[in-house]
């Protein structure tokens, strides 16, 4: 069990928000209230920065936030990033190569901005993504989501900048073992799921619990004064890792059966539950 805690690291889809463009006020009363006390709530999330802005927006975060499977760490009030781990445009392009046979969809983000590749995705699927993600957001918080034709054009736009690459059958199956195979078989990967169904491709230095133990480093904190919330399988080294783990009441029996707590569901202020019960009374 942990000692005192000191800080607080959440996971936000399926944890913090209780939609794609939503928080449950449970959980900005807690956040909020637990800074007031002196104890950061910091976001280690699979999102991209740039991907990351409205939800932390959203939830009142400050401070420093932990984003793309623990590729990057931002200042979230300036946007500046604190620590980068980004791929060779190379290695970008043998994953492409590899995914360009196979029925899936494929987005690749950076820090700052995302490219999807007609060639990997469905062009109407794009269209109506990209619309709905901005409709109506204030500037500073809209995604910077770009689009090319082909592969070649998507490598040559991301350059050497690519921190995350998503992969998603295009059917209900699980993606092919062959896939897998193949991408191993190009280098030393970190292969993790933020999605049902889905694959992140990172380098081997990220994932979320080497993410929060930098951050955690950079803010003075042991791990066992750090309480996690998370609900989906990325966030199992996190959770792990650290003093206090929670699973949402959401999350998948599994991640559940690896936590310490198993709170109320995410659109039912889980985190805000968590808080209370082990930061602002325990």
């Amino acid at each position: 069990m942990a000692k005192k805690i000191r800080m607080v690291a959440t996971d936000l889809d399926g944890t913090f928000m209780d939609g794609f463009d939503s928080v449950h006020p449970d959980n900005i009363r807690a956040l909020e209230a637990c800074e007031a006390a002196g104890v950061p709530v910091c976001c280690i999330t699979a999102r991209a920065y740039h991907l990351a802005k409205r939800p932390l927006a959203l939830g009142k975060f400050r401070g420093l936030c932990v984003t793309s499977n623990g590729s990057g760490i931002h200042d979230v009030q300036t946007g500046r990033a604190r620590y980068q781990l980004t791929m060779p445009q190379q290695t970008l392009y043998d994953i492409l190569k590899i995914c360009r046979g196979e029925n899936v969809h494929v987005g690749v983000t950076g820090a700052y901005y995302g490219v999807d590749c007609r060639e990997l995705y469905d062009p109407e699927d794009i269209r109506i993504k990209n619309n709905y993600m901005n409709a109506q957001w204030p500037k500073e918080q809209q995604h910077d989501l770009r689009t090319v034709d082909t592969i070649e054009q998507l490598a040559q736009a991301m350059g050497d900048t690519t921190q995350s690459i998503w992969i998603q059958n295009k059917t209900p199956d699980e993606l092919p073992g062959r896939l897998y195979r193949a991408i191993i078989s190009t280098g030393e990967f970190l292969l993790t799921s933020s999605h049902p169904g889905g694959l992140d491709v990172l380098l081997p230095q990220a994932g979320k619990r080497n993410g929060l133990a930098r951050l955690a480093e950079m803010m003075g904190v042991a791990p066992e004064e750090v309480m996690v919330c998370g609900d989906h399988f990325n966030d199992l080294g996190m959770m792990h890792w650290a003093g206090l783990s929670v699973a949402m009441g959401n999350a998948d029996e599994r991640v559940r059966a690896e936590a310490d707590y198993v709170s109320r569901p995410n659109n039912q202020g889980g985190v805000a539950d968590a808080i209370d019960r082990f930061v602002l009374h325990g």
